[in-house]
């Protein structure tokens, strides 16, 4: 038997038990152009107290892109189980701030994921602040979250895709500010009623006894329904949880058929609710289609992935679309190699191609050399340096969706527009040094975890290639400055090879090695050089870039500009005092 523990010992929690998503629901929106023009897929439908289910969180999908409600972290699992890009959930929907609701919204920013933030202001205001006590970092002043108000009275306004959807919120009777909401689109309506008590005979008591006003109480009675129970939605989540700041589900159940044959339980486990009973919870899982997808959203859905090529970012759009036009769109499963490493046989014809969706592996051999994900490319330098040459296989790492392109569309698009071919060569030169510097920068924090990250060691391949375009080498000898003390910002660098101090007023105060990122700080303040950068090594070369291409290097990477900021914050404490003699 085991003996006591000591004082001030606790018992971990057990480990939390994922679910797997089924392969035909998973498939149902995994890649973009096969989701529903508006539709609802639920990602967890109990509560905190049930050991056994997963917290209610939900997309709601419009012309393909979500909005998820009150994301739990099982939430951000299941999503990428389904291979569901993070690019293609740009908004997050908050009714309230208690940890079964928000927590997986504080999990994607510390993954330096930005999000538009749809909430009520007191709503807002109060997340804001509780990430801030318990992560340490303003997320709004990162730059990693934009609000949109949803305030009760004030319909908002949505655009996603080239269309409109139209959010109307409520306040509810709970313990916190919370909010329900309808969202209408495209003739259809879903609502959520989020964590409330919907109780007739209590709601109307409060109202006789002046504590709720009448505009509240017709809010919380017939925000979803009129008064002679006719639905105002086509389909409606209602939570059921543990009364009794919570809705007893046999409240639920004395509503007209009609409006139960559109309501679905949630915030209730399955144990609570019996197989016959109506309202029914929706199936974990199962997307709810709404509106069917349009065909012409696809084209769309390709253009977008296509502009958002590392190496086409200023390509215009009717450009793309020609390249689209005369494309092809392919499916792989995974494990099916796309790319054979080696010399392409004579009369097989060259392409290159572009992630749509999904995620591939280039392996030379068993090495992994990269992972590509969604609008990343590949193939390009088989055809525009090394002809009819792959250097590595490519292989699909999980099911992906790809667009093809010939190599006859590949020099129509680089005779327009020369400097692709530039961009391309730039990429090629400067990725596997941006990959080394990250080796080592990721070894060097996995030995000191208490210093400043670099700012390359969480980039995926997709944002070192961006990284790349904007940026020049530069080369520079012992003794010579990198930065002066005093001297106006007008760029920042990462040191590729080679090795740096940093010294004020004379005094060495840091040192630099491979991978580490400096000179961001006068450009975040819009100040000086706050101190002299020397190289101590033989020679050292470093990778800069221009004030102007770091701002516009923060809006298109929001991973980015997450850790600079943490890094100038982190400097700006670390390294003021000089550096001890031994």
């Amino acid at each position: 038997m085991a003996g006591p523990r000591p004082n001030g010992c606790r018992s971990r929690p057990p480990p939390r038990i994922f679910a797997v998503v089924p392969e035909d629901q998973r498939r149902a929106i995994q890649f973009a152009t096969d989701r529903p023009r508006f539709g609802i897929t639920p990602l967890g439908t109990s509560h905190g107290f049930d050991p056994a289910g997963d917290l209610t969180s939900f997309v709601v999908w419009i012309n393909s892109r979500g909005i998820l409600v009150d994301p739990s972290p099982e939430a951000l699992v299941y999503l990428e189980q389904s291979g569901v890009a993070p690019v293609d959930i740009p908004y997050v929907f908050l009714t309230h701030i208690h940890a079964d609701h928000d927590g997986g919204l504080v999990e994607k920013l510390l993954n330096g994921g930005r999000t538009t933030v749809i909430a009520s202001d007191p709503v807002f205001r109060t997340f804001v602040e509780k990430a801030r006590l318990i992560t340490a970092h303003d997320f709004k002043r990162e730059g990693l979250i934009h609000h949109v108000a949803a305030n009760p009275g004030a319909p908002v306004t949505i655009e996603i895709g080239g269309e409109t959807a139209t959010l109307e919120t409520r306040w509810n009777l709970h313990s916190i500010p919370t909010n329900g909401f309808k969202l209408s689109f495209g003739g259809r309506t879903f609502g959520y009623s989020a964590d409330t008590q919907y109780d007739p005979s209590l709601l109307t008591r409060l109202r006789e006894q002046g504590k709720l006003s009448e505009a509240f109480y017709h809010d919380l009675m017939y925000f979803f329904w009129t008064t002679d129970g006719r639905p105002k939605v086509d389909l409606l989540y209602h939570e059921a949880g543990i009364p009794p700041i919570h809705t007893d589900k046999e409240k639920l159940q004395a509503l007209p058929e009609p409006l139960k044959a559109r309501m679905r339980l949630v915030h209730i486990a399955d144990k609570d609710v019996p197989k016959s009973f109506i309202p029914r919870k929706p199936r974990l899982f199962v997307t709810r289609v709404l509106l069917p997808r349009a065909a012409r959203l696809r084209q769309r859905i390709l253009l977008e992935t296509l502009s958002m090529v590392c190496y086409l970012y200023d390509v215009p759009s009717e450009t793309l679309k020609e390249l689209i036009r005369g494309g092809e769109v392919c499916q792989y499963e995974t494990d099916e190699v796309i790319i054979h490493q080696g010399q392409v046989p004579k009369g097989e014809l060259l392409h290159f191609y572009v992630i749509a969706d999904g995620e591939v592996a280039v392996k030379d051999g068993r090495r992994l050399i990269a992972k590509l994900v969604k609008s990343d490319s590949f193939g390009e330098w088989g055809i525009s340096h090394q002809r009819g040459f792959r250097a590595a296989d490519v292989v699909a790492a999980r099911p992906c969706q790809c667009l093809r392109f010939t190599e006859a569309q590949f020099r129509w698009l680089v005779e327009r527009y020369p400097v692709i071919l530039e961009r391309i060569g730039k990429v090629r030169s400067l990725l596997p040094r941006l990959q080394f510097a990250q080796a080592r920068a990721r070894l060097r924090a996995g030995q000191d975890q208490s210093g400043p990250r670099s700012v390359i060691a969480d980039m995926d391949t997709g944002q070192l290639s961006g990284f790349a375009i904007f940026s020049e080498v530069r080369g520079f000898r012992e003794g010579q400055p990198v930065i002066t003390e005093g001297d106006e910002a007008d760029g920042f660098y990462i040191l590729l090879s080679g090795h740096l101090a940093a010294t004020v007023g004379g005094r060495v105060v840091g040192e630099l090695s491979e991978g580490e990122v400096f000179g961001e700080m006068g450009l975040l303040e819009s100040g000086k050089r706050s101190a002299t950068v020397p190289v101590v090594s033989a020679d050292a070369e470093v990778l800069f870039m221009s004030t102007q291409n770091f701002h516009a290097l923060l809006h298109t990477v929001p991973a980015f500009s997450w850790s600079i900021r943490e890094i100038a914050a982190q400097r700006r404490g670390v390294n003021l005092a000089p550096k001890p003699h031994h």
